[in-house]
Parts: structure tokens; C-alpha cells; sequence
């Protein structure tokens, strides 16, 4: 029987053509507000706190995150301009499983521009063959079609919905779920 163990690597950097996969950092607070905090579309669907200003705003939790060497947390830098456009984020990790949930948001400038494919497309490949995660599951809002598209084009099957599986801005949403599985694994 072969056994599978997961080897740590934390949030190294990542390229991509166009972005930087990288550590959150204090930094990156004015612009996470701006394209996160700040932006009531993208917190439409994703369930983070809204701020009215800047100075109320905290990314510590971020920050805290992304400096743990067996949690994975990246601010998505722009390579033509450095700004940290959004996240892409583990929300539960079942090490026993070997299965990690990801979510993700960048700001609504930049939406419909690929950048969260081209990530989370090179972030799979890294959980998988790096950290060797047998399963990524990443969940959206049913009412997000955008964040469906996203998964189909990263080869993320439907897994099913959860009803009433996030409560957010007092009422309970359904999530689709998608995964896609470690093909080193397959007949193991």
C-alpha cells in the first residue's frame, strides 16, 4: 500500500505570464482594501467585512496566514503595475484526506480578464506535484457564474450543492462545489 504524505512548503512564489503569485504583506493593505474591502461587487459573493474607510480596514489575519509554513495564502500581484489585484486563499485543509478547499477574490476592475484562471491554474499543479494533495475543492456562490467559469476552465468537475451552506450579509446562500483530483494519484 502506498502511503501519502504531504511536505509543506507554505506560500512560496509562484509566476504566472502576467501575475505574481506571493506572501500577503503589510503593503499590500491599501490595495487589498481597494479591490477587496471596498468594493461591495466582490463582496457580493465573497464573504469578507466591508469597510467604509481605509483606516478601519486590517489584513493582519492575511498577513498571519500567508507567513505559516503549512498554510497556503497569496496575495495576486499584477507584474506590469505591482498591485495586489485580489487573493487566492485555503479555506479548510483535511490533511488526513489530503484535500484542501481554495477561495479566491480580486477586485471588480478585474474581473473578466483571466487572472483568476491563470492562477488558480498555477496553483493546482503546486498542491499537487509540490505539497502532493490528493484533492482541491474550491466552492462558490451558486448565484456566481463568473467563479463557475473559472472552475470549469481549471478542470474542476462539479462535485454537487450544499443547500443554505453559507450564512453571509444576514441570509444563507447555497454553494456549488468543484474538484479536480491529483492525476499522480489515479489507481493508487
Amino acid at each position: 500500500m502506498i502511503k501519502f504524505k504531504l511536505e509543506h512548503h507554505g506560500s512560496v512564489d509562484i509566476d504566472t505570464p502576467r501575475l505574481l503569485l506571493r506572501k500577503i504583506t503589510s503593503k499590500d493593505q491599501q490595495d487589498i482594501y481597494r479591490n477587496i474591502n471596498h468594493d461591495k461587487a466582490v463582496l457580493k459573493f465573497f464573504g469578507a467585512a466591508y469597510y467604509d474607510t481605509y483606516e478601519e480596514s486590517s489584513i493582519a489575519r492575511l498577513i498571519e496566514l500567508s507567513a505559516k509554513p503549512d498554510c497556503y495564502c497569496w496575495g495576486i500581484e499584477r507584474k506590469d503595475n505591482n498591485e495586489c489585484i485580489g487573493v487566492l486563499l485555503e479555506q479548510e485543509n483535511n490533511e488526513q484526506a489530503l484535500n484542501i478547499e481554495l477561495g479566491y477574490a480580486i477586485g471588480s476592475d478585474h474581473w473578466n480578464k483571466g487572472y483568476v484562471t491563470e492562477a488558480l491554474n498555477a496553483v493546482i499543479p503546486f498542491l499537487f506535484d509540490k505539497i502532493g494533495f490528493h484533492k482541491i475543492i474550491a466552492g462558490y456562490i451558486t448565484e456566481n457564474t463568473a467563479s463557475k467559469r473559472v472552475l470549469q476552465k481549471c478542470h474542476m468537475k462539479f462535485e454537487g450543492i450544499r443547500k443554505d451552506d453559507f450564512y453571509f450579509n444576514d441570509r444563507f446562500y447555497d454553494i456549488a462545489y468543484h474538484y479536480i483530483l491529483n492525476p499522480k494519484h489515479e489507481n493508487r
